[in-house]
């Protein structure tokens, strides 16, 4: 785009750009009409900067705790690939993104191509166990996140599809920083808090669940 159309929009007071962002809102709508919601990758993380606040559905594969161990065992999904936007090379708790027109089953049917591959099967709501709502910041692409968090119950690492790997809640502890940040805490408030339901992690930064139990 041309220099000059860039420093009169960075320049513009905001309130003046009604046009431009009318045009802009139309010409996404047209597309994600035509691309099954979606937008240009190039431009995800802008839209959702735009919106403030995006929706999400996250599913935890949680594994048998070894005998003798008190420590939770779970599966983060490594980020890598042309399609991650974000956070290249951490682990992630896998989930989809909310798009347009379309409702939980897709948002689910997505995480299962998460799981098991885009030819692999389908997850079903009814095997996974809700945990709660949470609310966090994505500072990386300057907005907030409402995010509904299930848990599935896993024999073992080789049923997932792609590059995972086992974590415990001792990497909790050590604030392990191959884990996504927002995630750490995400899981922190999944695997200690006992009373499920919604919460705004963005008011609990480096708080002890465990304590809150007592």
């Amino acid at each position: 785009m041309d220099s000059l159309v860039l420093d009169a929009i960075r320049t513009t007071p905001l309130a003046e750009m009604g046009a431009l962002f009318k045009i802009l809102a139309a010409r996404i709508y047209e597309h994600r009409r035509s691309h099954k919601g979606f937008v240009p990758l190039e431009l995800f993380e802008w839209c959702m900067a735009i919106g403030g606040m995006q929706a999400a559905l996250e599913v935890l594969p949680i594994l048998p705790a070894v005998c003798g161990s008190p420590t939770t065992r779970f599966a983060l999904k490594h980020r890598t690939g042309k399609k991650e936007s974000s956070w290249q090379g951490l682990y992630q708790i896998p989930g989809a993104t909310a798009v347009p027109d379309r409702g939980p089953r897709d948002l689910l049917n997505r995480v299962s191509a998460e799981f098991y591959g885009q030819h692999g099967r389908t997850l079903l709501f009814d095997e996974l166990v809700y945990v709660g709502t949470e609310v966090h910041n994505e500072p990386e692409r300057l907005s907030s996140c409402l995010t509904v968090v299930y848990v599935k119950h896993i024999q073992a690492l080789a049923e997932l599809d792609g590059a995972w790997r086992i974590f415990t809640d001792v990497d909790l502890e050590q604030d392990n920083a191959e884990i996504v940040d927002h995630h750490r805490e995400t899981l922190k408030w999944l695997l200690r808090w006992e009373q499920p339901g919604v919460v705004d992690l963005r008011l609990h930064q480096g708080t002890n669940w465990l304590e809150l139990n007592r």
